[in-house]
C-alpha cells in the first residue's frame, strides 16, 4: 500500500505539470482526498442510501437530471471570477459592491488588480461586464489542507447593479431545509471527460444528503461548515472550475461549491461550505454587512 500510494503521488505530480487548468483545481483539493479517489482506494459509505424528496406525482417532475445551458436572467447574481483574464472559479454578487467565493480561489492571488470579475452575460469569455476588485478577504480560519471555512468576500470598485444583474439573497443562520433538499447550482466547469469546458452558463439540480453520507473510513468526518449534496446520478455533478460558484434553494444562496473527487461525474457527492453556520455567516456579516 505504502509503495502504491507513493507511486500515486508520482504520476499525480506529472498529470499537473501537463494540464495547466487542472492543476489549479487539483492543487485545491484535500491532499488525502485527491490521492485516494484519484486511484480508487476511497471506498463508497454503503451505510446509506443516497435519497431525493418525494415526488409529488400530481405535479410535472421538478427534478432537472443533468447540466443544461441557462439564460442569465435566470441567475442573474452569477459570477466568472477570473484571474489575469482567465476564469478559475464562479462567485455570486451579494450587495452593490460585493461578490461572494470560496477562499480556496483566491489563497494564491497575491494582489487584488489580477482579479476581476465578468457578469451580466452566460457566456464565459464575452459579453456583459468587467468588474475590477478593490481588496478581497478569506475566512481568518480557512484551512487550506481540510478546506474548511472556504469563504471569501471581495469588493469591487464599480457598482454590480446594471441591469440584468442582481444580488442573491443568502441564507441566514435560522434558516432551515429538511434532509434531503434540491437545490440548484450554476457555473461553467468541466463538462465532459475529455475536458470540454462550456462557454455558455450551466446549471445542475443536486440533493443535500446526511453529512454521514459523505463519510468514510479514510476521510475525517465533515465539519460544521460544510454541506454535502450530490445529484445522484453517474455523469452529472459539478467539476473543475465550479468552485466558488452559489448553491441556491428557493432563491436563498445556502452554500458556495467549495470541493469534490478529482474524477468528475462518478457519482460521489460534492463539498459545499454551509452559509447557515454562524462563524461563515457571522464572516459575511461583518465584512460586508449582508
Amino acid at each position: 500500500m505504502r509503495q502504491l500510494l507513493l507511486l500515486a503521488a508520482l504520476v499525480g505530480g506529472v498529470l499537473c505539470m501537463t494540464v495547466d487548468y487542472n492543476k489549479y483545481y487539483y492543487s485545491r483539493q484535500p491532499d488525502l482526498f485527491r490521492l485516494l479517489r484519484k486511484y480508487h482506494l476511497w471506498p463508497r459509505n454503503e451505510t446509506l442510501k443516497f435519497e431525493r424528496p418525494r415526488q409529488d406525482l400530481n405535479v410535472p417532475s421538478p427534478f432537472i437530471f443533468g447540466g443544461e445551458s441557462v439564460a442569465i436572467e435566470s441567475y442573474p447574481y452569477q459570477l466568472s471570477l477570473r484571474l489575469e483574464g482567465t476564469h478559475i472559479c464562479g462567485a455570486s454578487v451579494i450587495a452593490e459592491r460585493w461578490a461572494l467565493s470560496a477562499a480556496h480561489c483566491l489563497d494564491e492571488a497575491l494582489y487584488p488588480s489580477a482579479i476581476t470579475f465578468r457578469g451580466g452575460t452566460p457566456h464565459r469569455l464575452a459579453g456583459g461586464y468587467i468588474f475590477h476588485a478593490e481588496y478581497y478577504l478569506l475566512h481568518p480560519k480557512f484551512d487550506r489542507r481540510t478546506l474548511d471555512y472556504d469563504v471569501s468576500v471581495t469588493h469591487v470598485r464599480e457598482s454590480f447593479f446594471i441591469d440584468p444583474i442582481r444580488a442573491v439573497t443568502l441564507a441566514n443562520t435560522n434558516t432551515y431545509y429538511p434532509i434531503p433538499s434540491a437545490a440548484v447550482v450554476t457555473g461553467w466547469g468541466l463538462a465532459d471527460a475529455d475536458g470540454y469546458e462550456p462557454l455558455i452558463l450551466q446549471s445542475l439540480e443536486i440533493y443535500l444528503q446526511q453529512k454521514q453520507f459523505c463519510w468514510t473510513s479514510t476521510i475525517e468526518a465533515l465539519t460544521d461548515r460544510q454541506i454535502c449534496g450530490g445529484s445522484g446520478v453517474y455523469g452529472k455533478e459539478t467539476c473543475y472550475g465550479d468552485s466558488g460558484g452559489p448553491l441556491v434553494m428557493n432563491g436563498y444562496q445556502v452554500g458556495i461549491v467549495s470541493w469534490g473527487s478529482d474524477n468528475c461525474a462518478v457519482n460521489i457527492p460534492g463539498i459545499y461550505t454551509s452559509l447557515t453556520n454562524d462563524e461563515v455567516r457571522a464572516f459575511i456579516k461583518l465584512n460586508t454587512n449582508v
